[in-house]
């Protein structure tokens, strides 16, 4: 009983694959938003964002077991221990139907006096309860199906575990038309769909991964209290990397819900959807290196290790700019299009997350470098730190200034910047024994330089005024994207890298 061997077309394949999901979702997202700004009142959408980042318990949760039963696991089935790995995963299975149904019973509680935590307009106080208990269950549901996911990571078939999230995506689509179309225009459909979803999600994974890996499927004799005394005890640091995202995505949104107005709740979290679906994408695309990373880790590779985070940083930049770039440009343009032209400051907003993007993704594999090699206390204690500070931030500028959208806004930007450069980049350098001229050179010069391709034709055709409609935005950004790939292809790619992709185009012409 081995894992299967690592090679970079798989991870490449599991990494699209993972990034394809992300995209279907957000597609249908942007729909979304738009139709019900434009039938709902503000007060209502304003409703979602609140209640939708409860979710963000979710890697809460999650961060607590997630990672050390992953790495146990991994381990134990790399070396032939099948009881171990049933001991492990029986073990966590039980103890969280145990956790989740405590969940259930104190939030439920909290469900229904959400007003005595959010500031909801009594009109809407009554679809806010409801919309706060699908999310629990959602929440529950998503919680206790994790362990039986890691299979997928176990035996490396990450597409597969990624064609059934289209699936269970394409089904949350047409539940919410159903409802959207069938029954009446409200917010409330779209926790219910998401809820009846992930009841689904929970079927299908769980049958699915006691298929692929029988070792997975719980014993209650097999329960040991101090197999979950371990995984929890390694996973109190990487619980800390789940309050920290909590802290990151959602702090601005209940400090603006308390001290702002209904329309800025929603003008921010319209501005920042690009920056939370990138870290959906991101967390997809890098899933699959963490197995890798462990493998290397374990062997004392340190080197090759500095070389897979060099090399992550750069692709992650690569992509994130890809977007990031043009986001920057033509934010405010998108969002009139998008929204209309009374949305000034939500393009603002957008504008300055995408300018976190070179920052946060130079770094992008720090996590996964951390959880390898088993360092994670100072990582995670920045990361919830970090967050305080966005926080601290946000407060003061909503009680102490009147900028508003653009003055929370900045205030993150410049939370970004400080522990990115402070503290998160020189970590990495630090753990991976990589030289900052290395990291500069490799990461930094070569993941940035072709948003500088893509500038030449962007910033020209912005301001020749033909980004004014869909066609020209969308015409805009195709040619840009031109420009931005050659510069990838002709001054980015290393000298191996030329060579794997030459020898697979000759491969492909040959059949």
């Amino acid at each position: 009983m081995t894992l299967v061997p690592p090679r970079k077309l798989r991870v490449l394949v599991n990494s699209a694959s993972g990034i394809g999901t992300v995209l279907v979702n957000v597609i249908f997202v942007f729909w979304l938003y738009q139709y019900l700004l434009a039938r709902v009142p503000a007060e209502e959408f304003a409703i979602y964002p609140l209640i939708s980042m409860l979710l963000l318990l979710v890697p809460f949760i999650i961060s607590s077991y997630a990672s050390a039963l992953s790495r146990s696991v991994i381990t134990a089935y790399s070396e032939g221990r099948p009881d171990e790995v049933m001991r492990l995963h029986s073990s966590l299975v039980f103890a969280l139907m145990g956790f989740i149904a405590v969940l259930l019973l104190v939030g439920s509680i909290g469900a229904m006096h959400i007003d005595w935590f959010l500031s909801i307009d009594p009109e809407m106080l009554g679809k806010a309860k409801i919309m706060a208990l699908l999310v629990l269950i959602e929440l529950s549901l998503t919680v206790f199906v994790v362990p039986f996911t890691i299979a997928y990571e176990v035996r490396q078939i990450f597409f597969l575990r990624d064609a059934i999230n289209v699936g269970l995506n394409l089904l949350k689509i047409c539940l919410t038309f159903a409802f959207l179309f069938g029954v009446s225009t409200s917010v409330v459909w779209v926790p219910l769909a998401s809820c009846l979803t992930a009841g689904a999600a929970a079927v299908i994974n769980i049958i699915v991964a006691q298929r692929i890996l029988p070792e997975f499927r719980p014993a209650l004799h097999r329960f040991s209290l101090a197999a979950v005394r371990d995984m929890l005890s390694f996973g109190f640091w990487t619980t800390l990397g789940g309050v920290a995202l909590f802290i990151h995505q959602g702090a601005a949104i209940f400090l603006l819900n308390l001290f702002g107005t209904p329309q800025q709740v929603n003008g921010f979290f319209i501005g920042t959807i690009f920056e939370r679906r990138m870290t959906s994408i991101m967390g997809m695309a890098l899933a699959p290196i963490q197995p890798v990373m462990v493998a290397m880790a374990a062997q004392g590779n340190l080197p090759q290790l500095g070389k897979t985070y060099a090399r992550g940083g750069r692709y992650a930049l690569w992509l994130s700019m890809a977007i990031g770039t043009p986001g920057i440009v033509y934010a405010q343009e998108f969002i009139t299009l998008y929204l209309g032209p009374d949305h000034a400051a939500t393009g603002q907003v957008m504008q300055i997350m995408f300018l976190t993007f070179p920052f946060a993704y130079a770094s992008g594999l720090l996590s996964r470098v951390v959880i390898a090699l088993g360092e994670l206390r100072s990582f995670f204690l920045h990361a919830v730190l970090s967050g305080l500070a966005i926080a601290a931030g946000v407060f003061l500028v909503l009680t102490l200034t009147d900028y508003g959208l653009l003055g929370v806004a900045l205030a993150v930007l410049a939370v970004h910047i400080i522990w990115q450069l402070g503290v998160f980049w020189p970590m990495g350098l630090k753990l991976t024994g990589l030289r900052w001229s290395e990291f500069l050179r490799d990461t930094v010069v070569k993941g940035l330089l072709p948003s500088l391709g893509g500038l030449c034709i962007w910033l020209p055709l912005k301001y020749a005024g033909l980004a004014d409609g869909w066609a020209g935005f969308l015409s805009c950004g195709f040619l840009g994207g031109l420009a931005y790939c050659a510069t990838v292809a002709l001054f980015c790619l290393t000298r191996e890298e030329r060579s794997q992709l030459s020898a697979r185009v000759r491969a492909r012409r040959a059949t």
